[in-house]
């Protein structure tokens, strides 16, 4: 067993400083909520009368169409957790953000790394193939501070992408063939069980009925069948 005093001497906190940079590059689908954009690093020092963070200014420079991708920004406090989290929002959420706009509210601050992340909520209408970016020029501390790097560079791009079809486990039966309005399409048992049509395109309105039928070239009585809809 060994022992020794260890004194520490508390002291005023301070602000050190501000940093940003984008915290993932993974394309965003259309129609989800919470999408990270930006991570905020505030540093400080001391432990005495903690420095509060009451609002941040943002921007969607770099965004290709703010005004038609993006129904909400979002600010999120984790603390001193170097991960994305939603548990503790920081102010409310900006509608439609288009240029600059503030999120304010009241963070009291740690000493040492505290992380604060910006996401976005797209609509299911969000244009594929544009992109999203964020920019935080100010930070209210008590004090205004300037991030040291306020416009990180890249991007996040809006795009759906789909699973490759495919199975491990290919029995005897095969879809020989679908009808769904005015396609009906025959088809064999391809490499893999599966065969590719998705060039052919049926276009169906959420809130309506239609119409499918699939046929079975070797069927059971315990068949099922599911059917996915992109309404993309």
């Amino acid at each position: 067993m060994w022992e020794t005093r260890v004194s520490f001497d508390s002291t005023p906190m301070t602000f050190v400083s501000s940093t940003t940079s984008h915290p993932t590059f993974d394309v965003i689908r259309p129609g989800y909520p919470n999408q990270e954009i930006l991570k905020i690093e505030i540093h400080t020092e001391g432990d005495l009368a903690p420095l509060h963070a009451s609002s941040f200014t943002f921007s969607t420079a770099g965004s290709t169409d703010p005004a038609t991708d993006l129904e909400e920004a979002r600010l999120f406090y984790s603390g001193n957790i170097h991960g994305f989290l939603t548990t503790i929002p920081f102010g409310d959420p900006v509608a439609h953000p288009n240029g600059t706009f503030t999120i304010t509210g009241d963070q009291p601050l740690g000493s040492g790394v505290n992380y604060f992340w910006l996401a976005y909520d797209l609509p299911a209408s969000a244009t594929e193939g544009n992109v999203l970016d964020a920019a935080c020029t100010s930070i209210e501390l008590g004090q205004v501070v300037v991030p040291d790097i306020t416009s990180p560079d890249s991007s996040r791009q809006i795009q759906v992408i789909y699973c490759d079809a495919g199975a491990t486990n290919v029995g005897t039966e095969y879809i020989s063939r679908v009808t769904i309005g005015d396609i009906e399409q025959s088809s064999v048992k391809g490499p893999g069980g599966y065969e590719d049509y998705t060039h052919l395109v049926y276009e169906a309105t959420a809130g309506t009925s239609f119409h499918v039928t699939v046929d079975n070239a070797s069927p059971h009585n315990w068949d099922a069948l599911i059917i996915w809809i992109d309404y993309n």
